[in-house]
């Protein structure tokens, strides 16, 4: 009887440190940062990984070491890697979802057209509970050389020098909003604005963001004789 009874606390306890050990997986806060390369590197308790976006990024995410960086360099034009800033996380059981953006600058060469705007992509990634990457979207939303930018929300912090020190500010709760601007000019100097709607439920986070579109027609702008 006695080795039989050991088997079941020995069991019990196995169960309970396996208990122990999902919640605590569970509860693990998430953080993201630059990898310095065009990549994000998400945090999760002792696990980390490294999820590389600069493809997919808007502007400049990562300038590669050679003689271009070099020449930028010496002429204090170089732009630095893309930053991120995490928007939301959240779990569904073993699934992370996050949301966040992406922010570079218009073009590796800062002192160039749109050098020193900033552009904004946003990204929603699915990732599994071992960090790696199941599904995700991403939009750029801002950007000078396609006449993108971001009208709603309002953002605080940094200024024109300080892009990267930009935060918006989003609901804690609920439905999270952004609307984006695109204007474009033919040579006849016709004018034409597509907003972009970008709505993302934080009670449905597996959803991703969800992006409607309004194109609008201006009246032609006549030239100048």
């Amino acid at each position: 009887m006695a080795p039989l009874f050991f088997m079941r606390i020995l069991s019990i306890y196995v169960v309970i440190l396996m208990l122990a050990s999902t919640s605590a997986a569970q509860s693990a806060r998430i953080r993201i940062a630059s990898d310095r390369k065009g990549g994000v590197a998400v945090y999760s308790g002792r696990k980390s990984a490294v999820i590389d976006l600069k493809k997919e990024i808007g502007g400049c995410a990562y300038l590669e070491p050679g003689p271009v960086k070099s020449e930028l360099d010496s002429r204090g034009c170089a732009a630095p890697p893309a930053g991120f800033e995490l928007i939301d996380s959240s779990r569904r059981g073993a699934a992370i979802y996050l949301l966040f953006m992406a922010k570079a600058f218009g073009n590796c060469n800062v002192c160039a057209m749109c050098g020193a705007s900033g552009t904004l992509t946003l990204f929603w990634l699915h990732l599994d509970g071992n960090l790696k990457p199941v599904e995700h979207k991403s939009m750029v939303i801002e950007n000078c050389i396609d006449g993108l930018e971001v009208t709603e929300p309002k953002t605080s912090g940094g200024g024109e020098g300080e892009f990267f020190g930009r935060r918006f500010s989003f609901p804690k709760k609920g439905v999270l909003t952004i609307k984006s601007r695109r204007t474009r000019y033919s040579a006849e100097g016709l004018a034409s604005e597509t907003f972009y709607f970008l709505r993302f439920d934080r009670d449905n986070p597996q959803k991703g963001f969800q992006v409607t579109e309004e194109p609008v027609l201006l009246p032609s702008t006549p030239k100048n004789i």
